[in-house]
C-alpha cells in the first residue's frame, strides 16, 4: 500500500463520482447538479484533481476541488502494534491505525460558489460517510469541518475564492513477518521400482547420493 497516496485517491474517487450525478444532495433533498464533472477537461464543468496537477489558468475559467494531504502518522494503539502469533510456523501479526486529514479546497471566482461547493462537500461527506468506510482502506471518517474563505491570486493575477474543508481520516494497515526459511545445499533421491518387470524380473533399486 501506498499509504501517501491511497486517503487521496479513494476520496477524489468519491468526489467525481459525486460530482458526476445530474443531482446532488442537501439538507432538504436533491438539489440540480450546476458543476457536473466529466473526465474531459473540455466539457466538465468543475475541475476535481490532486494538488501536483493544480492549474490556477484552468481554475480561473471554472470552480475546482483540489485535495492536498497533511502527515501520516502511527497511532501505536496496542504494544509493539502486535496481534498475535502461530507458533507451529513462527509467523506473527501485526496491525494498527494511521491518522490523516484531507484538505478540500474549493476555488471559484466567486466568492459565494466557492462556500456552496463546500457546504456541498462538507454534507455530503457526512451523509456518505459509511459508504466511504466500505472503501478499502479506509477504516473511519473521524470529522469534517468548513475553513474560513480565503483570496488568492491566479497565474494572471485574477483573485480567487478558495474555502477548505477538512476531513479527519483513520486508514487501517496490517503485516505479518516469518522467521527466515531454511536453505537446503543438497538432497538425495530415491526411487524403488517394488513390482515385476514383464520378463519376471524383480525391479531395480536406484538411488542417487547427495
Amino acid at each position: 500500500m501506498i499509504y501517501t497516496d491511497v486517503a487521496k485517491d479513494r476520496i477524489l474517487e468519491f468526489l467525481q463520482r459525486l460530482f458526476a450525478q445530474d443531482e446532488l444532495y442537501g439538507t432538504e433533498g436533491k438539489l440540480e447538479n450546476d458543476f457536473k464533472w466529466h473526465l474531459d477537461t473540455s466539457l466538465t464543468k468543475i475541475l476535481i484533481m490532486d494538488s501536483n496537477t493544480e492549474n490556477l489558468e484552468e481554475v480561473e475559467k471554472r470552480p475546482a476541488l483540489i485535495l492536498s494531504r497533511a502527515p501520516i502518522q502511527w497511532q501505536k494503539l496496542a504494544i509493539d502494534q502486535f496481534v498475535g502469533a502461530n507458533w507451529q510456523t513462527g509467523a506473527k501479526q501485526y496491525s494498527d491505525i494511521l491518522s490523516t486529514s484531507l484538505r478540500i479546497n474549493c476555488f471559484s471566482r466567486n466568492g459565494l460558489e466557492a462556500e456552496l461547493l463546500s457546504c456541498i462537500v462538507f454534507q455530503s461527506m457526512q451523509f456518505f460517510a459509511r459508504e466511504l468506510k466500505s472503501l478499502n482502506e479506509i477504516f473511519d471518517v473521524t470529522s469534517v469541518s468548513i475553513g474560513e474563505e480565503a483570496i488568492v491570486s491566479s497565474d494572471s493575477q485574477i483573485d480567487l475564492s478558495v474555502v477548505p474543508v477538512i476531513i479527519g481520516l483513520y486508514l487501517q494497515n496490517q503485516w505479518r513477518t516469518t522467521p527466515e526459511g531454511v536453505i537446503v545445499n543438497s538432497f538425495g533421491i530415491g526411487i524403488n521400482y517394488g513390482g515385476k518387470l514383464p520378463s519376471g524380473k524383480q525391479g531395480e533399486r536406484f538411488y542417487t547420493d547427495p
